[in-house]
């Protein structure tokens, strides 16, 4: 069986699939990006004798909160840790993970802010307690930046550990929370 399309249902390539011309010949990978609307799928080729990146946190439907500016910038999240475990995994230069490390906690400030302007616009409830946790994230990472720049600190496995289950737990049990109230609301 040649190359498929990862999905539930086949694995050959299905409508939307895209391939590049030229990479035939390689062993490929289709990887479907159906979670995001209107995007068709992609063949990318996976080089012989690589490693491949594992990400340590993969976007799917379960976290979605329902309001696609949210969703989009969780997904970025996502993005810029699976980056610095990338890079830490690779054993890169202090300067570049402290790069995206500084980068993950500049995004997380923008998005806790956004986040929450969207909250107290809609009047949600539960926007105070929202605010404690986010301050919380955000004291403890800004800490560790500050440490890490300092050389007190390294990264590690157990920081990025924590700071994806601390997301992950924080889109399902938290943010899941007001998708419905941001619903009603007229936000999508």
């Amino acid at each position: 069986m040649g190359p498929g399309c990862i999905n539930t249902v086949s694995v050959e390539p299905g409508p939307g699939c895209l391939e590049s011309p030229g990479i035939a010949s390689e062993l490929t990978h289709w990887i479907s990006l159906n979670f995001l609307p209107d995007l068709p799928i992609l063949k990318l080729p996976a080089l012989a004798g690589r490693r491949t990146r594992m990400a340590l946190i993969s976007w799917n439907g379960k976290y979605s909160v329902g309001v696609q500016s949210m969703d989009s910038q969780h997904n970025v999240l996502f993005a810029i840790l699976n980056d610095l475990h990338d890079a830490m995994m690779k054993g890169h230069a202090h300067g570049i993970t402290g790069a995206l490390l500084r980068k993950l906690a500049k995004y997380a400030h923008e998005h806790f802010t956004a986040e929450e302007a969207m909250m107290s616009a809609a009047t949600y409830p539960g926007l105070a307690e929202h605010r404690v946790k986010h301050r919380d994230l955000t004291r403890q990472v800004d800490e560790f930046v500050v440490r890490y720049e300092r050389g007190e600190t390294t990264l590690n496995l157990h920081l990025l550990n924590f700071l994806r289950d601390w997301l992950t737990n924080h889109i399902e049990k938290v943010d899941h929370g007001y998708g419905s109230w941001m619903n009603k609301h007229g936000v999508h």
